[in-house]
């Protein structure tokens, strides 16, 4: 049965209300908030926190990145407090703790206490909170495919997350997302404009004991999108799971969407790099704005993994065939990573 929890807690995403297990997808989570070389207000983390927008920007390579981590106390006696710390990995599909790498303060503090409106840090019931300092991520490598995913961990006097060392299936690697309020995973990264061409590097993999089918769906959201016929290329060159894959993103959808897909088995206990490759036609310069996400998931397995059982972690969505066309939908799947990346303004 689901149950709410109560206290200071990042979101999965703008959906998340502190039920446990969290809906909709865990790594889309808008408290991990990138912001430039800029100072984020507390005043400004409230008013966007409900409706929006998203008021995280892309990651600068080289550059500053101070990144701000929001939250809420969902206690509802008395007051808490509490503190975060930051994580940041390499371009990954699956993020599992082993490649995390701790993200400090200007100062060279790991963690950073939460305030409220008042700059206290006594949160009282439903405060929406800030970390007190923003966490710098700086002195990045500017490799061409660099991309980088983050994430939060919240500590409170109540509860101190353990992590895990590693996990025994995809799902379990879900479910413990979706079971810790206290943890907020976001992925971004960010194209230059003016390309005609950017490739990244990717982490992927299986952590299931047997092989398993998954979809890959590379979607523009509605007012970022790509020209059309767009060239993506996904390639994975190691033996134990080859991938040569290469679709053209379609005009948008009824929604606003351009979204194409494909699937691949692949193979039990398998961790290697594939490389996402997106051509403008014609060389055409990229639209400044335009966003581009790269979604892994698992497809429903049968029979199902106990763990897999477990309602929040699946998700009905449409399957595509090469060419991008619906062939049927209501297909279950497990959300396992998704890298976003960005095209400078």
């Amino acid at each position: 049965m689901p149950t709410q929890y109560n206290d200071i807690y990042v979101r999965d995403n703008f959906g998340d209300t502190g039920v446990i297990p969290s809906q909709g997808v865990p790594y889309q989570s808008p408290d991990i908030i990138p912001y430039g070389s800029n100072v984020l207000s507390v005043q400004t983390a409230i008013s966007t926190y409900y409706s929006g927008p998203d008021i995280g920007q892309a990651i600068s390579v080289p550059g500053l990145n101070n990144i701000f981590i929001r939250a809420k106390n969902l206690q509802q006696q008395g007051t808490e407090t509490g503190s975060a710390k930051l994580f940041y990995a390499k371009s990954s599909l699956l993020m599992t703790p082993n490649q995390w790498t701790g993200v400090q303060t200007a100062g060279g503090s790991s963690s950073v206490n939460f305030v409220n409106q008042s700059n206290n840090p006594n949160l009282n019931p439903n405060d929406i909170a800030l970390g007190q300092q923003a966490f710098l991520l700086t002195n990045l490598p500017p490799v061409q495919g660099d991309h980088y995913c983050m994430v939060a961990i919240v500590t409170t006097p109540n509860n101190n997350p353990t992590i895990p060392t590693s996990f025994p299936s995809n799902a379990a690697f879900s479910v413990w997302v979706q079971n810790n309020p206290a943890i907020g995973w976001r992925n971004i990264s960010v194209v230059p404009s003016g390309q005609v061409l950017y490739s990244s590097t990717l982490q992927f993999g299986n952590l299931n004991a047997t092989d398993g089918s998954f979809l890959f769906t590379i979607t523009a959201p509605k007012g970022h999108n790509f020209a059309a016929n767009t060239t993506v290329k996904i390639v994975s060159t190691d033996t134990r799971c080859p991938i040569n894959w290469q679709g053209t993103l379609p005009p948008p959808d009824s929604n606003g969407n351009q979204i194409i897909a494909f699937e691949n088995s692949i193979p039990a206990g398998f961790q290697g790099t594939l490389t996402a490759t997106a051509t403008s036609p014609s060389s055409q310069p990229f639209p400044p704005g335009a966003q581009l996400s790269v979604s892994f998931a698992q497809i429903q397995s049968s029979p199902l993994d106990p763990l897999e059982l477990i309602a929040s972690v699946h998700r009905p969505v449409p399957r595509y065939s090469p060419d991008g066309s619906i062939f049927y939908v209501n297909t279950m799947i497990i959300p396992i990573g998704e890298c976003w990346f960005y095209v400078a303004s």
